[in-house]
């Protein structure tokens, strides 16, 4: 799926675990309860895009554009790298 346009896609309950979607295009997309873990997402443009209550553990979002914390209402985060590098292990 890498660079794929996922424009108000809803992948609601998606199992996209290990998926390479890195420098994908999310326009107000829907990853509502979504298994994203061990995904790459490197480099995705995630704009108007919700990962709440979404499995982000293990995930790569290393350069993610828009990518917005207030979008994952309980998400869940187990050694996700974020867009800066930093590592987040919490479930907010």
């Amino acid at each position: 799926m890498k660079g794929a346009p996922l424009g108000e896609a809803a992948l609601t309950g998606a199992n996209l675990e290990g998926a390479d979607l890195s420098e994908v295009v999310c326009g107000q997309t829907g990853f509502f309860d979504a298994n994203l873990s061990h995904a790459n997402l490197k480099r995705a443009i995630s704009t108007e895009t919700s990962f709440d209550d979404a499995n982000l553990s293990h995930a790569d979002l290393r350069g993610a554009s828009y990518f917005s914390i207030n979008s994952c209402k309980g998400a869940t985060f187990n050694e996700t790298i974020m867009p800066d590098g930093s590592i987040r292990s919490d479930g907010i």
